[in-house]
């Protein structure tokens, strides 16, 4: 059964219209923070699902991943050097045809394609998802990242200036980016994986990162119903067939409060829980 979460304001009294329900995974509370509610969107946020995965990792190391990455996306050109050589003209590497490499693309993702044929890592995604296949504002996609050879990225300037990346060192990454059509660069996390499956599986254990199922429950007359893979059909707990309901069809949606109108008495709030 759901409950009302008391909010006292200093006064003595409580604020009961912060409307909560319990959590299906019985862990307490749901978050409803993390959910968005408005018409006809019922959604988490696919960036935030993955900062809280690559948290679990090493930051300090993904964040050199990151940069050079993000120095591959700004600039005009980004030439790949081994991590133990000097920044001389003669170091980046040449391509057959005798022209410098250059990986500097406007998308992360081809920014890694781009890298991986010139050897210094590999690239394999372990998780890709389109945001209607889950209850998501945008698709997410994680790339396993192995890198083969420490590198930095190098760049001249309009004034001649060399500038140059930290090394990225060898080792294995998560690598995650959203997007339905084109790509964003969220972040990189250090892991110590030996294989891309491992880290898949790693991945889907992780309670944070699950976003295909929804649950909902009124702080009222207690009904909880499940709905799964994106879909805005709500089935009742108790398989109750008469109290099947869809949420493009939900009444007095509150978007502050992330609630709508109970379908079936009409009286209490039905809160949601993504997971």
């Amino acid at each position: 059964m759901g409950v009302v979460l008391e909010v006292s304001d200093g006064s003595g009294e409580s604020d009961s219209s912060s409307v909560i329900g319990m959590s299906p995974k019985g862990l307490g509370i749901m978050t409803l923070s993390a959910v968005s509610v408005a018409p006809f969107s019922l959604t988490v946020s696919a960036v935030d699902t993955l900062r809280v995965v690559l948290e679990g990792g090493d930051t300090a190391r993904g964040q050199l991943l990151h940069d050079a990455l993000t120095f591959a996306t700004s600039e005009h050109t980004a030439h790949p050097v081994a991590g133990d050589a000097p920044v001389r003209p003669q170091f980046p590497r040449v391509a057959a045809d005798g022209s410098v490499v250059d990986v500097a693309r406007l998308d992360a993702q081809d920014v890694v394609t781009a890298l991986v044929d010139t050897g210094y890592l590999t690239a394999r995604p372990v998780w890709s998802e389109p945001s209607h296949d889950a209850y998501l504002d945008q698709g997410r996609t994680v790339l396993v990242i192995h890198v083969l050879r420490q590198f930095t990225l190098t760049t001249t300037t309009v004034s001649g200036q060399r500038d140059r990346t930290v090394v990225t060192p060898v080792g294995w990454y998560l690598l995650a980016l959203v997007g339905d059509h084109t790509s964003s660069l969220v972040g990189a996390t250090g892991v110590d994986f030996e294989d891309a499956e491992a880290a898949g599986n790693w991945l889907v254990e992780q309670e944070e990162f699950g976003a295909a199922h929804c649950a909902a429950g009124c702080d009222c007359c207690g009904n909880r119903w499940q709905a799964e893979a994106g879909e805005g059909t709500f089935t009742p707990d108790e398989g109750d067939a008469t109290l099947v309901w869809h949420f493009d069809d939900a009444k007095d949606v509150d978007e502050e409060r992330n609630t709508i109108a109970c379908p079936a008495c009409g009286i209490g709030r039905v809160g949601f829980d993504i997971y």
